[in-house]
């Protein structure tokens, strides 16, 4: 009887995406849009129409942070969304420029937990929005398997 050694099989790496816009989008800012991540800056999890197919059989972390820039003291909430349910997913993201004279915080990331059971589309969308004329290049989204 001879011995071998054999390797244990390789670790897979996670799944995952960092996303950005290409231009500032000036277009397309209406409750209930995507957020025009097209870009892919790194990971293994492609974009296309603005939207991530997570695979089926996992539980993702999704986060996002958005540079808006207004025309006055409106205000912008920004969400994951998950296309096949037609809902928003977890926390908003809240935006009160300087010049808005109310007197609330602001919660910069949109953040939520998802778990797939079959290969499931998100996209992160405008949740509300006033007095919104861009969402700037410096904003940036994040998909990552954490199970």
């Amino acid at each position: 009887m001879t011995l071998r050694a054999v390797a244990p099989p390789l670790p897979v790496g996670p799944t995952w995406g960092a996303y950005t816009l290409s231009a500032n989008q000036t277009t397309g800012l209406a409750v209930g849009s995507p957020i025009r991540l097209d870009t892919v800056m790194g990971g293994n999890l492609p974009i296309s129409s603005y939207t991530v197919q997570l695979p089926a059989e996992g539980v993702f972390r999704l986060a996002a942070s958005v540079l808006p820039i207004f025309s006055g003291g409106g205000k912008l909430e920004f969400s994951w969304y998950n296309v096949t349910a037609g809902a928003y997913v977890g926390i908003r993201g809240y935006i009160l420029p300087p010049t808005n004279g109310a007197n609330n915080g602001v919660q910069p990331t949109a953040y939520g937990i998802l778990t797939t059971t079959q290969p499931t589309p998100v996209q992160l969308r405008l949740a509300a929005a006033n007095l919104l004329s861009s969402i700037n290049t410096a904003s940036y989204a994040e998909i990552m398997q954490i199970e």
